[in-house]
């Protein structure tokens, strides 16, 4: 009951006056929300974000000079700060609440991993071979290759050599070195 005598007291006679200073700040409000729309638009920024950020820049304005009025403070720099302010913080929330899902990024927290997989999985469909024959080729979470050497001994001669074989004609290893030594005048 004592809830909706309130209720009732604070729409008769206080909803009135909180509208009536939103209506009387509103036109200094507006010149803060079309400055943050425009500086979004000329940064780069998409027009359905610079209304959104201009009208919530409005709004919060228009909210906070109005109590400035209603507190009688006409102090232009104590103004200026409270727009400001406020359209710094009302674009704050709403790039948190409804914009920053657009910009998350696809490196670094967690983005490189997602990248690797589906480079991992183009480097295997090119190469006609699973991403599991791929597995152990590359560092964990990157596209780089290890080091076969520091990684645990790398390949051996033999393996070199058994290698270079399956690709085409015998190779001689040691006719390749004589080659390398003549071609560097060893």
């Amino acid at each position: 009951m004592a809830v909706a005598k309130l209720a009732g007291t604070v729409t008769k006679k206080v909803a009135p006056r909180l509208r009536d200073m939103f209506v009387q700040a509103l036109p200094e409000a507006v010149s803060g929300g079309v400055l943050t729309g425009g500086i979004h638009l000329l940064t780069g920024g998409p027009p359905d974000e610079a209304a959104a950020y201009a009208v919530a820049d409005t709004l919060g304005s228009a909210a906070t000079l109005g109590l400035l009025n209603k507190a009688n403070i006409k102090n232009s720099f104590a103004r200026n700060a409270a727009n400001i302010g406020t359209g710094l913080l009302t674009s704050n929330v709403l790039y948190n609440t409804a914009f920053k899902g657009r910009y998350e990024p696809l490196q670094g927290q967690g983005g490189q991993p997602v990248t690797n997989a589906q480079q991992q999985a183009q480097r295997a469909d090119v190469n006609g071979m699973t991403p599991d024959d791929l597995a152990g080729k590359y560092m964990v979470d990157t596209m780089f290759q290890q080091m076969q050497g520091a990684m645990g001994g790398g390949m051996q001669q033999g393996d070199l050599v058994r290698m270079m074989n399956s690709m085409g004609p015998t190779y001689d290893m040691n006719a390749a070195r004589a080659n390398m030594a003549a071609i560097m005048g060893v």
